[in-house]
């Protein structure tokens, strides 16, 4: 009933702008059967136009119910790892693959918290991981292992929203990849992570993050992963936890600056300018996180941003910078040229050594 209720309405409107056309603009008349046809065939088009929008919405809400659709989506992308403690111990956590080239990403945290990092697959197999990228100041670990992997992950390139339905894959208290889901709460989100580390930039979920869940994806109702899950935080009404994931532009940029030959990549967390640099592979200097309310975000310095030259200077290198900020009897302050979407600017920051004041944990 409400269906051809819509139809009709449909129709009716069409059929009058069609009326309102011949009179404005006769010099094409229009018989009373061609308008006729004309309103029943847009108004049924525009009943479908407005059908297959409610299906996408039902079909997101109808997967939002059944988690096993969703989680069959992205499962065979995400691993466990396995790292043993000091003491012997196990420690676990989640990643997942990232691209044909067959790079995997989990937390640092992930890693740090032992040696001999393995990999387990959906299917069960084992691997022996090898770490070719770290950057501990923005809790990312990029590795690889000597066996052909199944598909990568799909980004979301997507604006993100509040209320979004969202949901992860981790390994929660190392008893195996299981789904939770929840909804996006707030965007670009700051928070500090043991021991001391400053995040920005970060999306906020309801998800209950837990011991093992960390370096898990976080995903849509269409399995496309915009992040990583990171940290989980008390909220402060109370009304429970709150899980932080690192966005994906974030890890595909250390993913790109990863180098085979090295355990690290070549990065630059400068605490008295408040932000942390990376070279990626085109030997460009690209900002990765700016700390808030550090000098650097005051100066309107934004991730994202290429550095180009430092008080004057042609800087492509992360050495470059620290050759910079080391020379003897400099000032109070540094002029860096950036790139921001094309436009060259430059930006005058104040060197502090102010650190952050609060703090979060790791899942």
């Amino acid at each position: 009933m409400g269906r051809a209720v819509i139809w009709l309405a449909s129709v009716l409107i069409v059929s009058r702008m069609l009326n309102h056309l011949d009179s404005v603009w006769p010099f094409v008349p229009l018989s009373k059967a061609v308008r006729w046809f004309l309103a029943v065939s847009l108004g049924s088009a525009l009943l479908m136009t407005a059908d297959g929008a409610a299906s996408a919405s039902w079909s997101c809400h109808n997967r939002h119910k059944e988690r096993q659709q969703i989680a069959d989506l992205v499962l065979s992308s995400v691993v466990s790892l396995e790292m043993t403690t000091q003491d012997g111990q196990k420690a676990e956590g989640a990643g997942f693959i990232w691209d044909r080239k067959g790079h995997i990403v989990t937390n640092h945290h992930v890693i740090a918290a032992g040696s001999n990092p393995i990999v387990i697959f959906s299917s069960g197999q084992r691997a022996v991981a090898t770490v070719i990228g770290d950057v501990p100041e923005l809790d990312i670990s990029v590795v690889t292992v000597a066996v052909v992997l199944p598909k990568p992950i799909h980004i979301l390139r997507d604006v993100l929203r509040r209320g979004q339905p969202v949901f992860t894959i981790g390994n929660p208290f190392g008893q195996g990849l299981s789904i939770s889901g929840g909804k996006i709460t707030a965007l670009r989100k700051s928070i500090v992570i043991p021991p001391g580390i400053p995040l920005s930039g970060l999306v906020e979920t309801d998800i209950p993050f837990v011991p093992g869940n960390s370096g898990g994806p976080v995903f849509d109702c269409q399995g496309r992963v915009f992040g990583m899950a990171a940290a989980v935080l008390p909220r402060a009404d109370g009304s429970g936890n709150a899980g932080y994931a690192i966005p994906a532009n974030r890890l595909d940029l250390v993913v790109a600056a990863a180098d085979d030959a090295q355990r690290a990549v070549r990065h630059r967390h400068s605490p008295e300018m408040g932000l942390i640099v990376i070279n990626n592979r085109a030997d460009r200097l690209v900002v990765a996180n700016v700390i808030p309310e550090a000098p650097a975000a005051l100066a309107d310095v934004r991730a994202g941003d290429v550095l180009i030259s430092a008080n004057g200077h042609t800087i492509r290198m992360v050495s470059d910078l620290d050759q910079e900020l080391r020379k003897p009897g400099r000032h109070h302050a540094i002029v860096l040229g950036i790139v921001r979407s094309g436009k060259k600017m430059t930006r005058r920051i104040p060197l502090d050594t102010a650190q952050p004041r609060s703090s979060g944990r790791t899942p």
